[in-house]
């Protein structure tokens, strides 16, 4: 079971980072690479999990589009 619940947690953490790197690519116009290594130095920086700084930029893209949206 723990097993199970191990790979559940590590696809569900590359999920994060897959979208984040996304939108660093989409929004920053970054390579995946530049992307991955943007988003790792930022964990390493801040001493938090790669998938912590992910959810970070997810959110922070959630709330600059909604901004943008009732600006706009």
């Amino acid at each position: 079971h723990k097993e199970l619940a191990d790979t559940k947690a590590a696809l569900a953490s590359r999920k994060f980072v897959e979208q984040a790197k996304a939108i660093l690519i989409e929004q920053r116009g970054m390579s995946e690479a530049e992307a991955y290594k943007t988003i790792r130095k930022m964990a390493m920086d801040k001493g938090q999990k790669i998938e912590e700084v992910a959810k970070t930029i997810i959110d922070m893209s959630h709330l600059w589009l909604n901004q943008s949206k009732r600006l706009g």
